[in-house]
């Protein structure tokens, strides 16, 4: 993980993110709920749950610029930054109480991915 000050904003690469996201019809839609439970039931998890929760682990690089407001004019400018997130893994939470996790198929783990980022991401963590 790198985290730079830089100027008046940071630049980061490889910073680890994790996320849960509950695998629920509201959060990710009926077609993908229900792949992530044939998935399990394959996997050989008769105990399915559906209050199982995803766990994606993310690396995150980008930067944050805060802008300048003051001064002369020509010197100052917006805020503007960037965060790019790429899917390390991810697993479903068995919620047995030990840490059981089971990982999830990297295509099906890629198709969440790109559905929480679209919804998620925008919506938890940034409070949007």
């Amino acid at each position: 993980m790198i985290i730079k000050r830089q100027g008046r904003g940071y630049n980061w690469k490889g910073v680890e993110v994790v996320a849960y996201v509950d695998n629920t019809i509201d959060a990710l839609g009926k077609e993908l709920v229900d792949k992530l439970i044939k998935f399990a039931l394959d996997s050989g998890n008769k105990d399915w749950g559906e209050d199982w929760p995803i766990i994606i682990y993310s690396l995150s690089s980008g930067y944050y610029d805060a802008g300048v407001y003051s001064g002369a004019w020509e010197d100052s400018y917006p805020e503007e930054g960037d965060d790019c997130r790429e899917l390390d893994r991810m697993t479903l939470d068995m919620c047995d109480g030990s840490g059981t996790e089971i990982c999830i198929d990297k295509d099906l783990a890629e198709e969440v991915f790109k559905k929480v980022l679209e919804s998620h991401v925008m919506e938890v963590e940034l409070g949007l």
